[in-house]
Parts: structure tokens; C-alpha cells; sequence
């Protein structure tokens, strides 16, 4: 049974060490104690097999309290979607790339209390991220954030490619929300970039 209110690929669930990862997290307790974290099950969304996977700071409950969902893989028709997730998905259309074609994942596995993440977090969860690196099956690594980009050692609107994979570094759609017009520009060249480089890949044609 998927315990994971999402829209979770189950083919997921035939790659080897998903389901003790899943496990893993789950019943993780390093961070209870001198911080406060909120459990649920929503700190991942998508398929391993999609060929781009976004890394964010840290989940948010999966509904917030206006009734709306934060950046997340349900309710494609935008009924319940937050506005900053609205505008994600018209940034990912604008270029061609299908927002259902993702990985949703975080540095941090669980909630924060009032959002904030402390080193240890980060630490505690740094092997759970990269055993998820180990399973994705994409090309492209998307970086939304400081906690992100950080963890990965790249700037806002750099790259690097590492055992051909790219990773892109990008500043927090909403912080490119506030920002306006010109911050939206360079947000969309990045996915363009991003798509460019799926392209050369024969393999992951059929995504985009």
C-alpha cells in the first residue's frame, strides 16, 4: 500500500533500496530532540524514472492552510494549487517541458518549524538525498533555493555537470515571483538550458 498522498510513480517501488529508503526516512528520528519537525508523508513526489528532478529546502504540509497545495505533482488542473506553483508550471510550459515529468524532492526530509533549517538538518538528511541521487534515472538536477544550491556548491544561474548529469543552480520561484519580469527571464533560459541538454540525450526523448 502507498502510504504517500502524491502522485507517485509505483515503478519507483521495483528499484532496489527505494523501499528501504522510504522506510529510512520515514522512521528517522535524528532531528527530533533539539529541533522541532513536523512528520508527514510528503517529502517526495514523482517518478525516479523522469528526467529532471527539483531539489527544494524542505517540504511543506501537503495542504497549507488556505486549502492550498504547495510545489507539488497533484491536482494538474490547478484547482487547489498556490500561486507560486501555478506559475512554475507556466514557466515549465512556456518551454515545452511537462511539469508531471519531474522528481519533486528536498534537502530536508521533514518540516521545519516556522520553515527554518539549521546545519544539523541538513546534515542528518544529506545521506537520504543522496542515495536518492543514486536511484533517479534523469539527466537534469534543478536547484531551487539557497539551502539547495549550497548543498550542491553552485550559484544562483550557474551550472556544472557532474557524471553527465546537469545541475543548475536557481534562485526560489517565489523570490523570482517578487523580483518580476527581468528575474523571470533568466529563470526561463535556465530551463531552457535545461531542456537543450535533455535533448542531446536519445534516451530521454519521450519526456519532453
Amino acid at each position: 500500500m502507498n502510504p504517500f498522498k502524491s502522485s507517485i510513480d509505483e515503478r519507483n517501488y521495483k528499484i532496489p533500496g527505494f523501499k528501504k529508503f522510504c522506510h529510512d526516512v520515514l522512521h528517522c528520528m535524528k532531528c527530533f530532540g533539539p529541533f522541532t519537525m513536523q512528520k508527514h508523508y510528503h517529502f517526495f513526489d514523482g517518478s525516479l524514472y523522469a528526467p529532471i528532478m527539483i531539489i527544494g529546502q524542505s517540504p511543506i504540509y501537503p495542504l497549507k492552510k488556505d486549502g492550498s497545495f504547495p510545489f507539488s505533482l497533484i491536482d494538474p488542473e490547478n484547482k487547489h494549487q498556490y500561486p507560486g506553483s501555478i506559475w512554475l508550471r507556466k514557466c515549465f510550459t512556456e518551454v515545452g517541458i511537462d511539469f508531471r515529468n519531474v522528481y519533486l524532492t528536498n534537502v530536508v526530509k521533514d518540516s521545519p518549524e516556522n520553515n527554518k533549517v539549521h546545519s544539523e538538518m541538513i546534515k542528518n538528511c544529506s545521506e537520504f538525498l543522496h542515495r536518492e541521487l543514486k536511484m533517479f534515472k534523469g539527466k537534469v538536477v534543478l536547484l531551487f533555493g539557497s539551502v539547495a544550491c549550497k548543498f550542491f556548491n553552485l550559484k544562483p544561474y550557474s551550472t556544472k555537470i557532474v557524471n553527465e548529469r546537469l545541475f543548475v543552480g536557481c534562485y526560489h520561484p517565489q523570490y523570482v515571483i517578487r523580483k518580476g519580469s527581468d528575474e523571470r527571464e533568466k529563470f526561463i533560459k535556465l530551463l531552457t538550458t535545461a531542456k537543450n541538454f535533455l535533448k542531446k540525450r536519445s534516451d530521454l526523448n519521450e519526456w519532453i
